[in-house]
């Protein structure tokens, strides 16, 4: 409070007893209850009818029919999303040792390319493929033109 000195004290006091007053005489100094409509649940007129009165006469509290439900409803989830397949897993691809029967070009960088380029034709698609990616990346194509 000495941060204020005398002045801004007595200043905060005045502002103080002026709230109060207004407190006093819009009547705010009154507590309230507050209710959220939190009342409990109860039977319509003439009792539950149906289904509805089988499950109230095994669960009688609302807390007991919401975590039934939700045990319902995430146990069939669970069933439809863990169940097993009744199909059996597909088999691994078997990798052949015949380096010429696949259509793509390993990698240089790769142990298959000394393998692949042995096979007469391949370093003529490679070569091929180079030139293909000369054409696609060439300054040309890649740079805006202004």
């Amino acid at each position: 409070m000495a941060f204020f000195g005398r002045t801004g004290l007595a200043a905060l006091r005045a502002v103080r007893a002026t709230r109060m007053q207004s407190f006093v005489a819009t009547g705010q100094s009154k507590q309230f209850v507050r209710r959220f409509a939190g009342g409990g649940s109860t039977p319509p007129p003439g009792g539950y009818t149906g289904m509805e009165k089988v499950v109230r006469g095994v669960l009688p509290e609302d807390y007991q029919i919401v975590i039934a439900f939700g045990s319902i409803e995430f146990g069939l989830i669970f069933l439809l999303t863990r169940g097993g397949d009744s199909e059996a897993e597909p088999a691994a691809p078997v990798a052949t040792s015949d380096a010429s029967a696949s259509a793509d070009i390993p990698s240089i960088l790769s142990d298959e390319f000394e393998e692949w380029s042995k096979v007469p034709g391949n370093l003529e698609k490679w070569e091929a493929s180079l030139e293909d990616m000369e054409k696609n990346f060439s300054l040309d194509v890649c740079l805006p033109k202004y």
